[in-house]
């Protein structure tokens, strides 16, 4: 499962949504080397992101691959290694 570290949970984290609510979110394998493209239907909310990454979708990618990172755009968001 990939968990995602774009919400802050602690006074000073930063929130890595802000501006990047319309950008596709990728599913990268570990090495990089295959992408699964998920596309906002509407702008991103944490909770709509949370729910992209437990997708059928995502979940048969993350274990088909051994893993995977994910990325709002070129923003890097988390992982299944986190």
């Amino acid at each position: 499962m990939v968990m995602l570290i774009a919400r802050p949970v602690r006074d000073g984290e930063t929130d890595l949504l802000p501006g990047n609510e319309r950008e596709p979110l990728f599913l990268r394998s570990l090495a990089g080397q295959v992408t699964l493209r998920i596309d906002p239907t509407t702008p991103w909310t944490h909770e709509s992101l949370v729910a992209a990454v437990e997708s059928e979708a995502a979940k048969a990618f993350a274990s088909e691959h051994f893993g995977a990172d994910a990325y709002l755009g070129g923003l890097w968001v988390g992982s299944s290694e986190v």
